[in-house]
């Protein structure tokens, strides 16, 4: 089966995974970038899409306790140790590049990880715009995502 979000990654183009892959940190070096041309609002969008995802994916596995087992998949350091990492995402998101306090790998020591997370969540939700807000695609994703992740 042909993975959608690294199709939508690689070849699509879109205002919206251009702005996903905006970290805030950009607009601090030599770009003045207003809050909507960077990903903080996607990804607030993408982290609902996420957890309501899960909750439909987990609801249908009848899963005892959704609340505790979805935060096995929803984690920042998930995203970016398992997620992120499987898309080497960090090629494509734009980052202040040149600040040494931002993390270029995958490890997940901490908060100074989370513009990583903060795009795979922001890119979630510019592929849920782009597809026509077909959240069926969204399951799909998140769905394979959960088996990536249970197999790590």
């Amino acid at each position: 089966m042909a993975d959608k979000f690294e199709n939508y990654l690689k070849n699509e183009k879109s205002e919206y995974k251009t702005i996903a892959l905006t970290s805030n940190s950009y607009r601090n070096i030599e770009h003045s970038l207003n809050d909507n041309a960077i990903n903080n609002n996607l990804a607030t969008y993408g982290d609902a899409l996420l957890k309501l995802a899960l909750c439909e994916v987990l609801f249908k596995e009848k899963v005892k306790n959704i609340t505790e087992s979805k935060k096995n998949f929803e984690s920042d350091e998930v995203l970016v140790k398992v997620i992120a990492k499987k898309y080497d995402l960090i090629k494509y998101i734009k980052y202040d590049s040149a600040d040494v306090k931002i993390p270029q790998d995958y490890e997940y020591t901490g908060v100074k990880y989370k513009y990583i997370a903060t795009a795979v969540e922001a890119l979630l939700a510019a592929f849920y715009i782009d597809n026509q807000r077909d959240f069926d695609l969204v399951i799909e994703i998140v769905r394979e995502w959960k088996h990536v992740i249970g197999n790590n």
